[in-house]
């Protein structure tokens, strides 16, 4: 069995970037296959299969499924930053509670 090249750690939107620039890349026809733009631009075969194919990320189809929409998630987050910074400890219980306010649910 061959030695596994060492893949590159990249956030989540350079990896996206590099995706959407590999997918443009084979849509223009500058490469004659998917595996060969895959190579190419370091991500992976089926990857790139996928997402010519209409595939999504798994952060974009997970969304659907997730209790709060990644801006209500940001919000929850700088609370709790606020809260740090005037020196409360964030507690879980708190944290609910806001979550259940942004909701609308009590």
């Amino acid at each position: 069995m061959g030695r596994l090249k060492q893949r590159q750690r990249t956030t989540e939107t350079q990896r996206e970037s590099t995706i959407r620039r590999a997918i443009l890349a084979y849509d223009k026809g500058q490469y004659s296959s998917i595996r060969k733009t895959a190579d190419a631009f370091g991500v992976g075969y089926t990857t790139l299969h996928r997402r010519l194919n209409g595939g999504q990320s798994r952060s974009k189809a997970s969304i659907s499924r997730q209790l709060c929409t990644p801006a209500e998630e940001k919000a929850i987050v700088r609370w709790i930053v606020k809260l740090e910074e005037w020196g409360f400890p964030p507690r879980i219980a708190h944290v609910k509670e806001a979550v259940a306010l942004l909701k609308g649910k009590e």
